[in-house]
């Protein structure tokens, strides 16, 4: 088994907008942070639709804020394997 090393380059997306938003900081802090307001989240798709179903359950939100943020996680870049490394910045 060898050691696999690669170099990453950041893309800022679009910023959510609405309870999208408010369910980024949610990730955001739920992240570990390296400090000075950075934070790193490793997921798989499947991941973030249980976070964001959690998110909706506990929230009690109407159907179209839901829809809000589901549209947001399925904006996301995944790769081909259904991951996805976001790095939050504040």
């Amino acid at each position: 088994m060898g050691l696999d090393i690669a170099v990453v380059n950041l893309r800022f997306l679009e910023r959510p907008r609405g309870m999208a938003y408010q369910f980024a900081q949610e990730l955001a802090a739920d992240c570990d942070t390296s400090g000075g307001g950075n934070a790193m989240g490793f997921y798989l798709r499947s991941e973030l639709h249980h976070a964001a179903a959690h998110y909706i359950n506990q929230s009690d939100l109407e159907m179209n804020v839901q829809t809000e943020i589901l549209d947001w996680v399925e904006s996301l870049p995944f790769d081909d394997s259904g991951y996805i490394t976001l790095n939050f910045n504040w």
